[in-house]
């Protein structure tokens, strides 16, 4: 069976629970009753089957097909299911895991409408303000840029030399590739491309999780790719109501794809359950608890990679994972984008608060105010934010 953290059942409970748009308790409970209801009959299949001597074989061949894919060829309509589906999936995996957020996000039904494109004599053009902030860490780790209609966030650890390498090739070669290919087609061989690169680079040791976003100038389609735990959101006006719409599948060790493949390595399937219900997924780190990594997904970090599989012999997957989300929407007159690393720790509400403070104030730094804000809550990290007004 397929390893999907989101199943055609738990998809529909989603979408009728979100018509609501009940408010939700805090209840903790509510984390592992949605893990068990995704896993149930599947992956505990698969993973933990009567047959001990089968269970490793079956899931290295599921991980196989989920991961390591890559000479497949794909059309556009491929591409375009694909992205849609994570598009699909950044939505329901927000709510899931954070079902307090639920009743600020926009509904199933209202995303799905969301997919076409709308007559391009209404679209305006769109305005960008950066803001990137050292904090309270001692070096400056994080590397963002936009230039035109492409726009990149990367966010290094160990270092801010993958950071600025990966910032540096995407912003090379990705104008040109999308002249020749699919914007999804261009953003996934440009991170192979820069995983390969690093791994053949010795001075390149550490690693950073990557979000970049191009902005089509005539249809406004947004296509992002993300890696990690870097956040793409668009806030849009609905029926005079400001709502979240997710639009990147942010990664780290409590999703269910990303236990499995730390599980498997280890050869520990508790770890699936105990991750997957963690309420501290930042607090999760592989291959140990206490020099261990909390990124499931990076750029680099082909030594910490080595080292893993040094540890645990025969094991043929690396513990943190290059491969990009890649998912896309169309943006309207009037939608914020905000884009963010993980040292932005506003919550949807008060992300939600301050849009609606200065959404008709265009001259007002919103990303200068989304870090600033940041800083002063208590975040302790570099803090990055780019914000895209559509006018």
């Amino acid at each position: 069976m397929p390893l999907t953290p989101d199943t055609q059942s738990s998809t529909q409970s989603v979408e009728d629970h979100h018509s609501d748009k009940m408010e939700l308790e805090i209840d903790p409970k509510l984390r592992i009753r949605a893990f068990l209801d995704r896993v149930k009959g599947s992956v505990f299949a698969a993973y933990l089957g009567s047959n001990p001597e089968a269970k490793k074989d079956r899931l290295a061949n599921q991980l196989h097909r989920t991961w390591y894919n890559v000479s497949r060829s794909l059309t556009r309509d491929d591409e375009a299911v694909i992205m849609h589906r994570n598009a699909t999936h950044a939505l329901t995996e927000c709510t899931t895991f954070h079902p307090h957020q639920s009743v600020y996000c926009i509904t199933m039904k209202e995303l799905l409408s969301c997919f076409t494109f709308r007559d391009q004599h209404t679209l305006g053009a769109h305005t960008f303000s950066i803001s990137s902030k050292q904090g309270k860490r001692k070096t400056m780790e994080d590397v963002c840029l936009a230039k035109g209609n492409l726009f990149a966030i990367f966010d290094g650890h160990g270092g801010v030399s993958v950071a600025d390498y990966a910032c540096r090739r995407v912003f090379e070669e990705i104008p040109q590739l999308i002249q020749t290919h699919s914007v999804y087609s261009a953003f996934d061989q440009i991170f192979k491309k820069i995983n390969e690169e690093i791994k053949s680079n010795a001075s390149l040791r550490c690693g950073s999780t990557a979000l970049t976003w191009y902005i089509h100038p005539m249809t406004h389609e947004i296509t992002l790719a993300s890696i990690g735990d870097c956040k793409l959101g668009l806030c849009r006006r609905i029926d005079d109501k400001w709502t979240y719409i997710p639009l990147s599948s942010d990664r780290s060790w409590n999703h269910l794809k990303e236990a499995l493949r730390a599980a498997y390595i280890k050869n520990e399937p508790s770890m699936v359950q105990e991750w997957c219900t963690s309420l501290s997924p930042t607090h999760l780190r592989f291959p140990n608890p206490m020099t261990g990594i909390n990124c499931s997904r990076a750029l680099g970090d082909h030594v910490l990679n080595e080292i893993t599989a040094q540890i645990f012999e025969g094991n043929d997957f690396p513990g943190v994972l290059g491969v990009p989300k890649i998912a896309h929407f169309y943006a309207q007159k009037g939608d914020i984008l905000v884009g963010s690393c993980d040292g932005v720790i506003l919550t949807v509400k008060q992300l939600l608060e301050r849009v609606e403070r200065f959404a008709d104030k265009p001259s007002i730094d919103l990303a200068d105010i989304i870090v600033n804000d940041s800083l002063e809550l208590g975040s302790t990290d570099n803090t990055t934010a780019i914000v895209v007004r559509f006018v």
